[in-house]
């Protein structure tokens, strides 16, 4: 293989990956403005968290991992955080998460609002269950 066909090769890599779907500026930035305001007290502006209070989000294998598993835990909480189901609207909620994903040591898929109201709604179909007596 020759140096050019080389260059060419990384070349067409570096553009694939230039090119692939990415959140807007404009996304990130209410993202990370929802974080500041929602997040930011327990998980630091940092997103590394407090050591044995509230874990960090930089390099977090949940914050990198399947969308619908962080989406569950911020709608229902989890040890000392709340349930966000319906303090913050799928737009901004999406906005953080998607924030959250990609930034720091993050580098994961962005979250839609679709996707948030499809969890939602999955959780509350499991809510509306009858308990056991």
């Amino acid at each position: 293989m020759t140096v050019k066909k080389i260059g060419l090769g990384l070349l067409a890599l570096a553009a694939t990956i230039l090119m692939a779907p990415a959140a807007s500026a404009q996304d990130m930035y209410a993202g990370k403005v929802g974080f500041a305001k929602n997040c930011s007290a327990c998980h630091q502006l940092t997103g590394l968290g407090i050591k044995g209070a509230f874990p960090a989000l930089s390099g977090s294998p949940i914050a990198q991992g399947p969308e619908d598993v962080m989406i569950s835990l911020v709608l229902q909480g989890r040890g000392g955080m709340p349930s966000f189901k319906g303090a913050i609207p799928e737009q901004t909620l999406a906005d953080i998460l998607t924030y959250v994903r990609g930034s720091w040591a993050n580098h994961a898929s962005e979250v839609s609002p679709e996707q948030i109201m499809s969890i939602k709604q999955a959780l509350s179909e499991v809510d509306q269950r009858p308990k056991g007596n």
